[in-house]
């Protein structure tokens, strides 16, 4: 299978649409190779309940794009951060894909 570009594939516009509901969400980064899709969520407050939003997006991704092993890590940032931030951003939780 070939890499699949962040800009063409149908399940970046469903996250894009999904995160953009979460107000706590501060920007989001990802990055697709073959059939992972790694994603980098920026939350600018932590609480169980917006984690558990967020983790909702991605078994909702995980739904709807079953040919696809999804990895989301949500950290802790601003929403001025820069992409760079994301790498030096404490990780608040991770799960990974099987």
């Amino acid at each position: 299978m070939s890499t699949l570009t962040h800009t063409d594939h149908r399940a970046v516009a469903d996250l894009r649409s999904a995160l953009s509901l979460i107000p706590a969400v501060a920007s989001a980064h990802c990055k697709i190779s073959d059939a992972l899709v790694t994603v980098w969520v920026g939350i600018d407050q932590d609480s169980r309940d917006i984690r558990e939003a967020v983790y909702g997006v991605e078994e909702f991704l995980g739904d709807r794009h079953p040919d696809l092993k999804i990895n989301f890590r949500v950290i802790g940032l601003s929403h001025e951060a820069g992409t760079d931030d994301y790498v030096s951003a404490p990780l608040i939780y991770q799960r990974t894909a099987a």
